[in-house]
């Protein structure tokens, strides 16, 4: 009576030595696909963070030559020209870099300017026509 038993099961632990494979085989591409998400968000976040950077410095340089403030939007100010270049050499994709600087005439505040700095840059294998990634920063800017 035993030897029907094993004649009946004979060929099931294969089956689950090949279900267990299937499986395995499942989690390992999956935790690829992870990997390489996450890599993508790191790049990402190293970008964005490089492009906030570079917003902060050309406004540090705003802050301390507010004189010339007005020259900063058409990078007529030798800071601004080295700093877009830079800019431009530093992020892939990147394109010209905006600021923008708008009289504040409120009467409620202080006399001085809001000032907008927007990086722009399209990080590697960007889906074609995807919209590029950008960072603004604003600050006001009081007048010397």
């Amino acid at each position: 009576m035993n030897t029907t038993l094993v004649k009946h099961q004979a060929g099931a632990s294969i089956l689950e030595i090949l279900v267990s494979i299937l499986i395995l085989s499942l989690a390992v591409l999956a935790l690829g696909g992870l990997q390489t998400k996450s890599i993508s968000a790191a790049s990402d976040a190293k970008y964005r963070v490089e492009a906030t950077n570079y917003a902060d410095q050309i406004m540090g340089t705003m802050w301390a030559d507010r004189a010339n403030l007005a020259t900063y939007p058409t990078f007529a100010a030798p800071a601004a020209a080295a700093w877009r270049t830079t800019v431009m050499a530093a992020l892939p994709g990147a394109t010209a870099p905006t600021i923008t600087v708008t009289p504040n005439v409120s009467a409620s505040s202080p006399a001085g300017n809001l000032v907008s700095v927007t990086v722009r840059w399209s990080p590697p294998g960007l889906p074609a026509g995807a919209p590029a990634h950008q960072v603004t920063v604003q600050s006001r800017i009081d007048n010397p």
